[in-house]
């Protein structure tokens, strides 16, 4: 009986052996012809490099089923760029600043929405200019003053505003700062959330549906040495977009003016509605236009009408100091501010709003 089981079990581990070696030899068919392509991607600088960043899907970011994608909470990373190395830490709630607490008595909250320029692309989580907002508020004003920090890099106006009305708007801000960008009307129309209906509303897309969820997905998915390859590069973000929703017709000409003016009405649409909000929860609200660097006849054209139906508006772009300062104020070869040019923003923003103090 022993030398039955014995055979059995000699059976079974030879068994066990010959799948294990099928499954190796499987595996080395599988890689050697991936190293051939990517080092032949490599030898003739084809795709993606592997250093190159991809904010979009990984380290401090997520798919995110409602908003394409957030910032992880409890994430912390460090990007390495020519200029700089940018370490983030990223709180509980994802969002770019210290633990958000209970407010307390006296406190003066303000929350500013925004993309890479207000997040603080290249310098460290101190230096951007919603924390130094926060120093020269609390020092002038002689009131404990907490500036959240939620902008996300890439966002838009359909972002900001689904991001605040949707998870952000139970903060309880005495003051809510839009922090516009003059790319926003290109997000909106690269990664929409909203479409307009014949009325001229708001109509939510399903961000799940957007090719970049799709590509954040698959970055999640798959090992980082795949994702992170040139061959990877190329090929999931091909994947994504034949998976995707059908492009919207303002999406297929996204540089026609049709596919600005759409854009253009869905932001002010979404300030209407921050707008709106603003009465509805008792705060302050408050539209920042920020300088743009290197985009010759750029406008905020599409702020006119909010101006004009009494929301408070300062465009930054138009004030004639920071022309001149342009070596400062951004990194060279780059549109971003540096640690000069936050603090520069948060003393243009500290003026704005101090009308709107309690």
């Amino acid at each position: 009986m022993s030398s039955e089981s014995d055979s059995v079990a000699a059976a079974q581990s030879s068994a066990l052996r010959r799948a294990l070696i099928r499954v190796g030899l499987i595996g080395a068919g599988l890689v050697v012809p991936f190293l051939v392509v990517e080092l032949t991607m490599v030898a003739f600088d084809l795709g993606g490099s592997p250093n190159a960043e991809s904010w979009k899907t990984r380290g401090i970011h997520r798919a995110d089923p409602d908003l394409i994608y957030s910032l992880r909470p409890g994430a912390a990373s460090t990007w390495k760029f020519k200029q700089f190395d940018q370490v983030v830490q990223i709180n509980s709630l994802g969002l770019r600043d210290r633990e958000v607490g209970p407010k307390v008595a006296g406190e003066l909250r303000v929350l500013v929405l925004g993309d890479s320029m207000t997040f603080g692309h290249g310098v460290r989580d101190e230096e951007t200019w919603p924390n130094q907002l926060e120093k020269i508020l609390s020092g002038n004003s002689g009131k404990k003053v907490d500036v959240i920090n939620a902008a996300v890099k890439g966002y838009g106006t359909d972002h900001q505003y689904k991001f605040f009305r949707d998870r952000l708007v139970s903060l309880k801000p005495d003051i809510l700062v839009l922090a516009v960008y003059g790319n926003d009307l290109v997000d909106n129309i690269s990664h929409p959330l909203f479409t307009l209906d014949q009325e001229g509303l708001l109509v939510a897309l399903d961000a799940a549906e957007d090719a970049m969820y799709t590509e954040a997905k698959l970055h999640e998915a798959l090992p980082g040495m795949l994702s992170n390859s040139r061959l990877g590069r190329a090929l999931i973000p091909v994947f994504s977009g034949l998976v995707a929703r059908d492009a919207l017709s303002f999406q297929e000409k996204p540089e026609a003016r049709d596919s600005f003016t759409w854009a253009g009405r869905k932001a002010r649409v979404a300030i209407y509605r921050l707008f709106e909000l603003s009465k509805q929860h008792d705060f302050e609200f408050l539209v920042l236009g920020l300088p743009v660097k290197g985009w010759e006849n750029h406008s905020y054209w599409w702020l006119d009408p909010v101006i004009k139906d009494g929301i408070r508006v300062v465009n930054l772009d138009k004030s004639a100091d920071w022309r001149g300062q342009i070596a400062s104020l951004f990194f060279a070869g780059d549109r971003h501010f540096s640690k000069t040019g936050n603090l520069w923003m948060a003393e243009r923003a500290a003026d704005s709003l101090r009308p709107l103090l309690k």
